[in-house]
């Protein structure tokens, strides 16, 4: 009786462990299955997307800045350039404490002012986060020397060389010329942002701005192979940026610095034209300002000197100014008389070095 029993309980336990096993490779089997399926799906349905997505990954893409267009005289001096300066540069998502940074960085670099810090939030909001945000231009040799050595402490920030619009002779072409100036956030909405993508700085007057499209010109890109931890491999494209066209004036500098000179204790207004072809050869605004504080970045303090100075050397008059035309304006009334056919050029008067108008007692002795 005994003997019964184990066998049964040994054939009801193969029978059982044969059930499991069973089951056990079916599992197996529908679990590769699943396994080759997904692996098909990703492999061959899903290639090009995750084939860009690994791209992405490896591959960078930094777009090149344009060399501003020079502007110059009509002899080829030049009255607007480019110089390189240092620049000291934010990347917003590779800094843990903005805050913290900035305060660290105005204890190092003292000449980073709260206008600085001002200015680069306003760009910061312009910007996404992994774009370089400029904080502060133009640094001097013993700036980025002192930054250097303490580049371990700043992660994300970084020093770039960049360009820099510059006015050779100041105030004598600042009207003629206007400025160049950070962009603002209005401005930033007209524009291609894509192409100024990298540009920190627009024509805000004169010159610089009625060809700001022509100056401008086409930013380029780099392609780059990067590291897991972000760092450059090498550059495995590259679109090279296309320069803003040259503009070369018909404006005279050595005339229009003559012309300034001998309008330097008056606040007025000259423009010479050659009558033959109607260049404009000089054209000068008393008083001035010197263009190159704009460009740097001007402090309130200045700038509310400058446009509350009873002299208003912002005004430009020779465009602006509402000046009596006095005796020029005759020989126009002159020219409208004969193309109206109300004159004749053989037409004369009886000048008695006074007028007096029909049925009126006045009369104008000029």
């Amino acid at each position: 009786m005994s003997i019964d029993k184990t066998l049964k309980s040994e054939k009801i336990e193969k029978q059982l462990l044969s059930s499991r096993l069973i089951i056990l490779i079916i599992g197996m089997l529908v679990g590769i299955l699943i396994l080759i399926a997904r692996l098909t799906y990703l492999q061959i349905i899903e290639y090009d997307r995750y084939k860009t997505l690994s791209n992405n990954n490896q591959l960078g893409i930094i777009p090149l800045a344009p060399p501003r267009g020079l502007i110059l005289d009509r002899n080829g001096i030049v009255l607007a350039e480019n110089i390189p300066v240092y620049t000291l540069e934010i990347i917003p998502e590779h800094v843990k404490s903005l805050e913290t940074v900035l305060k660290n960085l105005q204890s190092l670099l003292p000449s980073i002012t709260q206008e600085d810090v001002d200015s680069f939030y306003k760009a910061k909001q312009q910007n996404r986060s992994f774009d370089p945000v400029p904080l502060k231009y133009k640094l001097s040799s013993k700036e980025v020397a002192l930054f250097a050595v303490n580049k371990y402490r700043f992660n994300g920030v970084n020093i770039t060389a960049r360009l820099m619009r510059n006015y050779p002779l100041g105030k004598t072409m600042a009207h003629v010329l206007g400025y160049v100036g950070r962009i603002n956030q209005k401005e930033l909405n007209q524009l291609d942002k894509t192409n100024y993508r990298t540009t920190n700085f627009i024509g805000k007057v004169g010159i610089e701005k009625y060809y700001e499209a022509q100056l401008h010109g086409s930013v380029g890109y780099q392609q780059i192979e990067i590291d897991a931890t972000g760092r450059t491999i090498s550059i495995t494209k590259k679109i090279p940026p296309v320069p803003g066209d040259n503009l070369y004036l018909s404006i005279d500098s050595r005339l229009q610095k003559a012309t300034e000179e001998a309008m330097r204790a008056y606040r007025g207004a000259v423009v010479a034209i050659d009558p033959t072809t109607g260049e404009v050869l000089a054209m000068v605004s008393m008083p001035s300002y010197d263009p190159n504080a704009f460009v740097r970045g001007i402090s309130k303090q200045d700038y509310q000197h400058l446009s509350n100075s009873k002299k208003q050397p912002l005004y430009n008059r020779s465009i602006r100014g509402q000046y009596p035309p006095a005796s020029t304006i005759k020989p126009f009334i002159a020219l409208g008389g004969l193309d109206n056919n109300i004159i004749t050029p053989s037409y004369k008067i009886y000048d008695k070095g006074w007028f007096k108008l029909p049925n009126a007692k006045h009369i104008y002795r000029d």
